[in-house]
């Protein structure tokens, strides 16, 4: 379904991007090349972008060319021949070039190869697949005798960033969920409705069918509402093991609790107390456990709970921050993040220690973390941002959210079947933020996050 506007529908968007030129040196030469033996090099590639074009350099000091066979092979498994027994008895690669679009093939060159030349297989079959990834330069000595050198190599790059695709997942919701998470497996959505004293689950299944999982997932009652609505509005919410994990907490009630709900049957079970834990508790999947922040509440820690043995133990004292709320954890990185008082901070939990991410700063803390742990997806309204962990800076990958809170997020594989998307609460809606390649189950992710260029 489309969201619809005053005079249409809008379908869909993209975004216009720029192309960009980069090369990559390889950090692992100089490196021998010895008779009868096949030597490789590596480049790693991150985050550069999607092949518009590709050439590669290569110097290579050897007496006697025609001993070796030189393939390019990409992050893909692909193999390109790029000289195979050229060259005769004549010396060297120097600084030579395979480029489809030079004038003379490699076959007809004459050592040492200074300039351009087409590689015997085109470098062309990669154009449009991502540049990220390993990169292997593979050189095999054919004959003995005489030995070499690789003494340098590179990849150069023509990219553009790959185009993030807007559309509307669901909408015309029955209610507007204040809490979103996902099963991966099935791409079931569950959401806690907002603006519901008692607490109501309900299911989006893949075929947009929405059904109510519980009419209550508050086991204690009013006792846990706040004003005149419950859930709150930071209410998290968290799917793990076909269960639904809720922390609850409330201005009137000095714990929280955290309450398991049954996707099966809908039944729902306080299974902890957490001291000192108040509203807008954080809760995120760890290592089969459960990280919960204790919200607004005067507990200012990070806690575990492994659903399995029923024990909970604090992981992460965030004091002196006087609130800790929205929790994510990358796997990949064994990196924990959450946010308080408009900063995002990166905790190590095995050290018990924590930071903050320099530069963004955001009023709202609904986030979620990139496949490959290297970026924020977050809320600014009325923006989508993406911050970059390493230093902070970010970029606007949406502006246009209409409601100005609300906004849970997830990253979970995309509705079309190829790589990754975001899915993002706004309002009676869920957006679908597509163009995020990578494996998104199961986990770890591989994933390709580029650059985003503006027009």
């Amino acid at each position: 379904m489309f969201a619809p506007l005053d005079d249409g529908t809008l379908n869909s968007w993209s975004l216009i991007l720029e192309t960009t030129d980069l090369t990559i040196p390889s950090s692992d030469v100089p490196k021998p090349l010895p008779d009868l033996t096949t030597t490789t090099s590596i480049i790693t590639s991150c985050n550069t972008g999607q092949i518009v074009d590709l050439n590669v350099q290569l110097d290579i000091t050897h007496t006697w060319n025609a001993d070796l066979d030189i393939f390019l092979i990409a992050p893909d498994a692909s193999r390109i021949e790029l000289s195979t027994d050229n060259g005769g008895s004549g010396d060297n690669y120097s600084g030579t070039i395979f480029d489809d679009e030079a004038a003379t093939s490699i076959t007809a060159g004459t050592p040492p190869f200074a300039g351009s030349y087409q590689p015997e297989s085109p470098l062309s079959v990669l154009d449009g697949s991502t540049a990220d990834g390993v990169w292997t330069l593979e050189i095999t000595d054919d004959e003995g005798g005489i030995t070499g050198t690789l003494n340098s190599w590179r990849l150069i790059f023509t990219t553009v960033a790959s185009a993030y695709t807007l559309s509307t997942y669901a909408d015309g919701l029955p209610s507007i969920p204040a809490g979103l998470t996902v099963d991966r497996n099935t791409l079931n959505f569950y959401y806690a409705d907002y603006d519901s004293c008692e607490g109501v689950l309900r299911k989006i299944a893949p075929n947009g069918t929405v059904s109510t999982v519980t009419t209550d997932f508050t086991p204690n009652g009013d006792a846990m509402c706040f004003g005149t609505f419950y859930p709150y509005v930071e209410t998290d919410i968290q799917f793990m093991n076909n269960s639904i994990y809720v922390p609850l907490g409330s201005e009137s009630v000095p714990n929280g609790e955290l309450v398991k709900i049954d996707t099966t049957n809908g039944t729902a079970t306080t299974i902890h107390t957490f001291s000192g834990f108040g509203l807008e508790s954080g809760i995120a999947a760890w290592n089969g456990n459960l990280l919960v922040t204790s919200g607004n509440g005067p507990a200012a820690e990070i806690r575990s709970y492994n659903p399995v043995s029923n024990i909970s133990a604090a992981v992460l004292d965030i004091s002196p921050l006087p609130r800790v709320y929205d929790v994510a954890y990358d796997p990949g990185h064994d990196a924990a993040y959450f946010w308080s008082e408009s900063l995002f901070f990166r905790a190590d939990l095995g050290a018990g220690s924590y930071s903050a991410i320099p530069g963004h700063t955001t009023n709202y803390a609904d986030f979620a973390v990139s496949p490959d742990g290297n970026f924020l997806f977050t809320t600014n309204h009325p923006n989508i941002d993406v911050v970059t962990i390493a230093d902070g800076s970010s970029e606007t990958l949406f502006n246009g959210l209409t409601y100005g809170s609300r906004h849970d997020m997830v990253v979970a594989p995309s509705s079309t079947g190829a790589g990754c998307s975001l899915y993002v609460v706004d309002g009676p809606s869920i957006l679908e933020i597509s163009g995020i390649s990578g494996n998104c189950k199961p986990f770890p992710w591989t994933m390709f996050l580029p650059a985003i260029h503006h027009k």
